[in-house]
């Protein structure tokens, strides 16, 4: 007997001074300070409650457990979930031990896939700093021999945790700090709260009360006068009987079972802390309020208490609990507080989350280059989105209804280009801007001098200006510019398309009488125009002069043959806007051709083309014409020249063939596309086909109902339907593919 006494205090002192010296060595509290991390968990909107994935997250965190000699080496690991309300809303922290991080990560990454984790200094946790302030921390409210009594376990389908959450206030913090413990310690538990409540079989050889039987027994025997010679036969006392299950009341039954079912073997066992505190003005009423609601929330057959303390329980980088008393809880208990909560709560409103297409940036990624915009995030709210040179060079589309911040993302792009050019002209790439509602454009030449005024110098001599409405000096445009290396095959069939595509009509008799006289005219060692296939038609003597110089003997062929009774009146009415239009006329009827493509593109020069009050059957052939021709000089460039970006506002006017080549092929020579539509739905098929294969930049702002599943189609499902057309006014989702990864990030204009 004073063996078992001694050796059991002799446990407890060598317990008693490990925990004294947990608590006052400083070495060791620095050193669990320095190796303690924290990580800011953000939710997504689309997170979901899911029992089984929260239970598999909580386990984890117990299979986290040092082993033996770890725990020997460094101490016992403590996790740490702290919620912080500030002013801008309720924050969810997590804090580890270094040496746990890899699973500490790994594990959220899997239980919540859309949310993101951000590491956080220790300077940047937000802690109290000091005691002012009400709080305090949880305990057991059936201790001692009932602390085996179980909490509220986790049900997901009625999950309080939001509406816990709606009680706290800017300045609050709910402190969750946790570690695994052995089944052992919750074995125990248990086993004392059953023997409480139901007492083991008295008649148990060996059990103190059986001692007691059988003394009491003997002094019976002793005394009983039947015991005396030739007395009669003694009646030996009965035990008290056994108590069953059966024989407890209706509540303690409940909570009896409850026991066996709160130990089964297969929970994992923690030692818990939990604590309160804020600095709220009213920080009295808000944590007496919470806390009440938190108790409400685990009650069940045993509860927990809020004990108020005058010392700040929260106010430690280092949660370790040195000495203080923990509790005891089950997986399914400590999964009420170990989650974050359903992306569908109304407390999401006061808490800073990821929406559909949110997504942080690394430090390098999307950092330079053209900025398009900065980013709507939690966290990395207003830093800039740039996309890359590069990437840029593999064309982008813009699109959005009208309104939506379609144009000012577009000038946001050029005003970008504009910085660096006027830095380093001649490193910096060029731009073309073809601007059907000449605001951009003017936009841009407004910038422009407000750069010099500010005293930046502007080479304007690489800055050109030209409108293609109704002029007294227009451009000359000849459709039959021929570029060197050029054949009049090629640029006969170009042109004829530029005609088909421009004034429609499409027969194949009409085709061949416009193809032919077109070759008549190039073949002819004179500068013809477009306006000679009218005379080569009607004007027989005109004819006869240039047919001596054709080589083409088909073509030769063809004015013996074919022209007879040709019916030349259906192509005379398809020419007839270009033969009419005074402006047109002065245009395309010049035989020069006025512009040196080859030059701006080489040098970086900055082009802009006015097209305002320009028809759009003027605006498919003049800018029909320019892009064609731009795709020519392209291809006389050598691969890795330098960039030039061909901008075209209100690209579903000017749906030409050539852009599925300039697309598909011309990224190599510098050419880059960048396409701007608020009628994406009006797109040709083989033009969005030619976007989905080879386009590397999708920009989006609202979209209508016809327009949002193409997009959609475009960023891979990334951006949903009806996530386009519920985007608001001024933000932009952007979708690009970078050597590093997808990026798909939403911008605030």
């Amino acid at each position: 007997m004073d063996t078992a006494v001694l050796g059991l205090l002799g446990v407890g002192v060598i317990v008693g001074g490990s925990l004294y010296l947990e608590s006052k060595n400083p070495k060791l509290r620095n050193k669990e300070t320095k190796d303690y991390r924290y990580i800011r968990l953000l939710p997504h909107v689309e997170n979901q409650l899911n029992l089984n994935d929260i239970m598999r997250m909580v386990e984890q965190f117990a299979g986290y457990s040092r082993t033996k000699k770890e725990r020997a080496q460094k101490g016992r690991e403590w996790f740490r979930f702290l919620i912080h309300r500030s002013e801008e809303g309720i924050e969810f922290y997590f804090g580890y031990p270094q040496d746990r991080e890899t699973g500490v990560k790994r594990t959220f990454e899997v239980t919540y896939p859309k949310s993101e984790q951000h590491a956080i200094k220790h300077r940047e946790l937000p802690l109290p700093q000091n005691n002012k302030g009400y709080g305090g921390s949880f305990r057991i409210a059936r201790d001692g021999e009932y602390e085996g009594l179980p909490l509220r376990p986790f049900d997901a389908k009625y999950d309080e945790w939001g509406d816990v959450l709606l009680y706290m206030q800017p300045g609050t913090w709910i402190d969750l700090v946790l570690s695994g413990a052995t089944h052992t310690d919750l074995k125990n538990a248990i086993k004392k709260t059953q023997s409480k409540m139901l007492p083991k079989d008295r008649s148990e050889s060996g059990s103190m009360y059986k001692t007691a039987w059988d003394v009491g027994a003997a002094a019976l025997k002793e005394f009983d006068p039947r015991n005396a010679k030739g007395g009669g036969s003694q009646s030996k006392p009965r035990p008290p009987k056994t108590p069953k299950v059966s024989d407890l009341d209706l509540d303690e039954k409940i909570k009896y079972k409850g026991l066996n079912q709160r130990f089964t073997g297969r929970e994992r066992a923690f030692n818990i802390t939990l604590s309160l505190w804020s600095e709220a003005t009213n920080a009295g009423s808000v944590i007496q309020s919470l806390a009440t609601r938190i108790e409400s929330m685990m009650s069940y057959d045993n509860s927990i208490k809020f004990i108020r303390g005058k010392k700040n329980p929260v106010s430690k980088i280092s949660p370790v609990p040195h000495g203080n008393p923990t509790m005891l809880w089950i997986d399914k208990e400590v999964a009420n507080f170990l989650h974050l909560p359903n992306g569908q709560d109304r407390i999401m409103e006061q808490v800073p989350h990821l929406e559909k297409g949110q997504r942080s940036l690394g430090k390098n990624e999307l950092s330079e280059g053209v900025q398009v915009g900065r980013l709507i995030h939690p966290i990395q709210s207003g830093r800039e989105v740039r996309i890359p040179f590069e990437q840029l060079s593999k064309h982008s589309l813009l699109s959005g209804m009208t309104g939506t911040g379609k144009s000012s993302t577009a000038m946001e792009k050029v005003q970008s280009l504009i910085d660096a050019w006027l830095i380093d002209p001649d490193k910096m790439p060029g731009f073309t801007y073809m601007d059907p509602a000449q605001e951009t454009v003017a936009t841009i030449l407004t910038r422009l001098l407000k750069a010099e005024l500010d005293g930046k110098k502007v080479p304007w001599e690489k800055v050109h200006y030209a409108y293609l409405g109704a002029t007294e000096n227009p451009l000359g445009l000849n459709l039959l510019h021929r570029n060197p290396g050029d054949t009049s095959d090629e640029v006969a069939k170009s042109a004829l398309g530029l005609l088909k595509y421009a004034y429609s009509g499409d027969t194949p008799r009409m085709d061949r009488l416009i193809e032919n006289a077109l070759l008549t005219l190039l073949e002819d060692d004179q500068p013809h125009t477009i306006l000679g296939i009218v005379p080569i038609l009607t004007d027989e003597n005109f004819r006869d002069r240039i047919l001596p110089k054709v080589k083409d003997p088909m073509v030769r062929q063809f004015w013996q043959r074919d022209i007879q009774d040709a019916g030349i009146d259906p192509i005379l009415n398809r020419l007839s806007p270009l033969t009419t239009n005074k402006t047109m006329r002065r245009m395309f009827g010049q035989s020069k051709w006025s512009l040196n493509l080859r030059k701006y593109m080489d040098e970086g020069h900055i082009f802009l083309w006015d097209l305002l009050n320009v028809s759009e059957q003027n605006i498919k052939l003049t800018v029909g014409h320019l892009i064609n021709q731009y795709h020519l000089t392209a291809k006389t460039r050598r691969t890795g020249s330098k960039k030039h970006f061909l901008n075209v506002d209100e690209a579903h006017l000017v749906q030409i063939p050539v852009m599925g080549k300039i697309i598909a092929e011309d990224r190599k020579f510098g050419l880059c596309l960048e396409l701007i539509t608020q009628y994406i739905d009006q797109f040709e098929g083989w033009l969005v086909q030619a976007i989905l294969g080879n386009v590397g930049t999708i920009m989006s702002c609202t979209q209508g109902a016809a327009a949002a599943p193409k997009v959609s189609t475009m960023t891979a499902g990334i951006f949903d339907t009806d996530y386009l057309k519920t985007l608001p006014e001024r933000v932009v989702a952007v979708y690009t593919k970078t050597k590093m990864n997808l990026a798909a990030v939403k911008l605030q204009r």
